[in-house]
């Protein structure tokens, strides 16, 4: 998913009460967020896809709020990438991000507090992965930020108690490569978008509720996970492994953290976590082609986990 930026933010519109008394609190990156003003059938809806990471118990952390809007629908072409993909519209200011995509806009206020809006045309639109899931990955790669850490477009497996995190655009081979990795019973955290935080003096991959063609979240993941290593994918034989710089994996790092790679506002920070994490996770590119078998790629891999 792309995003672009705005010379402007969208307009404010008028706002109504949410659209119910219901409520729901989600885990995600270590961060509790109380999502209010849903309908029954929201909560529903938004408590089946999210079981695994819903936190009943626990404490509010960050406040989020649902609400209608009754405006016209945003034609669809406004939203539609050079490569037909679906993008978002971002203005980051120094408070905070507004946000604007088809038929929603949302706001999210970074300072002083952590929260944020979420505006949509129809009861039911609200809960589709093109507004909420696309609200919740911009919540996400921000409070892994102010963790230190970063949200990746990258596929992710667990081999031997440790991740491999591989970074690519969209067309790369990550859901390729999970998909293989799948199938010789690796544990998938997601092959789409991942959250890595410091941890013990490294860092972890945590488990997200995000997943791209595979559909395969990291349900089975429940706690964070050791990063063995950040790699680099390219198609092709024979299958093969080379080494990265630390530099080549910086740029590589820098184009796969979207939303705050192109928020002027927070991008010292997010450059300050890639340059750590290029010097002390970077690993090599792999070279693989869709009929591979596994096993040589794992013995690959494990030639390049940091220690």
């Amino acid at each position: 998913m792309g995003r672009r930026q705005r010379a402007r933010p969208p307009a404010t519109g008028r706002t109504l009460s949410g659209w119910g008394d219901e409520s729901i609190r989600i885990d995600i990156a270590h961060c509790t967020l109380g999502v209010n003003g849903l309908s029954r059938s929201q909560q529903a809806i938004l408590e089946k896809r999210y079981a695994a990471f819903l936190a009943s118990g626990a404490t509010v952390q960050s406040e989020f709020h649902v609400l209608p809007e009754r405006t016209a629908a945003r034609g669809h072409e406004r939203f539609v990438g050079p490569a037909g993909e679906y993008t978002l519209e971002m203005v980051p200011c120094a408070d905070g991000v507004e946000i604007t995509g088809y038929n929603f806009r949302a706001d999210l206020k970074l300072a002083p507090d952590f929260r944020g809006r979420l505006w949509a045309c129809d009861e039911m639109e609200l809960t589709r992965n093109t507004v909420m899931e696309n609200y919740l990955r911009i919540v996400t790669a921000y409070a892994a930020l102010f963790q230190g850490g970063l949200l990746l477009h990258s596929a992710g497996f667990v081999l031997k108690g440790k991740a491999h995190l591989f970074l690519g655009r969209s067309g790369a081979g990550k859901t390729t490569l999970t998909r293989l990795a799948r199938d010789a019973g690796a544990v998938i955290l997601s092959d789409d978008i991942n959250v890595i935080i410091p941890d013990q003096g490294g860092y972890a991959a945590l488990p997200v509720p995000f997943a791209g063609e595979l559909g395969a979240a990291s349900e089975a993941v429940t706690d964070s996970v050791p990063l063995a290593g950040v790699h680099f994918i390219e198609k092709g034989t024979p299958t093969g492994m080379k080494s990265i710089s630390s530099g080549e994996c910086f740029a590589g790092l820098l184009v796969c953290t979207p939303f705050v790679n192109e928020d002027p506002f927070r991008l010292d920070q997010a450059l300050d976590t890639i340059s750590d994490l290029s010097q002390s996770c970077a690993g090599g590119v792999l070279r693989f082609g869709p009929e591979d078998m596994f096993d040589p790629i794992d013995d690959l891999l494990q030639e390049y986990v940091s220690p």
